[in-house]
């Protein structure tokens, strides 16, 4: 991981793109084929005993080459989920597909609303959504909330030269 200076966010080299991460949040989870990144610690960074409080966001960006929107358009209809969103755009100038969905559930704390941004050329997915805690039962308040913030670090994002 990279990150370049100025202010208090930071910019994050991952594969070919480079993003601004949000004031506060941490990158939790860096591999070859993904990157994650939360407004508050998670994965590895905390204990069980030490769940964060409050509403809680993660993003999560997959490198998965052949993805397509359509395996996403088939998950979305398959799990049951309503499609709220299904729009061409772009991400740093490369075509993409934004999906936004709101997932089903018998028990209204499980209802979550979903962000996935599906760049083909580049081969990578981009998963946005809250991470409800025991108890929450405002996920998709939380989503509507921060999609602000999701879409500031999609527009943040710029490609390099693009990694096989």
């Amino acid at each position: 991981m990279v990150a370049c200076g100025g202010g208090d966010s930071s910019r994050v080299a991952w594969r070919d793109l480079e993003l601004t991460v949000p004031d506060g949040w941490t990158v939790f989870e860096e591999e070859d084929t993904r990157l994650s990144l939360a407004n508050q610690p998670l994965g590895a960074e905390i204990d069980e005993d030490d769940l964060p409080e409050g509403e809680v966001v993660a993003m999560f960006f997959t490198h998965r080459p052949g993805v397509t929107p359509g395996e996403w358009r088939d998950h979305i209809e398959e799990t049951g989920a309503t499609l709220e969103v299904d729009e061409a755009t772009e991400v740093g100038g490369v075509p993409a597909t934004r999906l936004q969905f709101l997932t089903p559930s018998r028990d209204v704390a499980a209802t979550n609303r979903e962000l996935v941004v599906v760049v083909p050329a580049r081969g990578v997915e981009l998963l946005a959504q809250p991470v409800p805690l025991p108890g929450d039962d405002d996920a998709p308040g939380t989503f509507d909330r921060t999609v602000a913030t999701f879409d500031e670090v999609i527009d943040s994002i710029s490609w390099g030269v693009p990694i096989e």
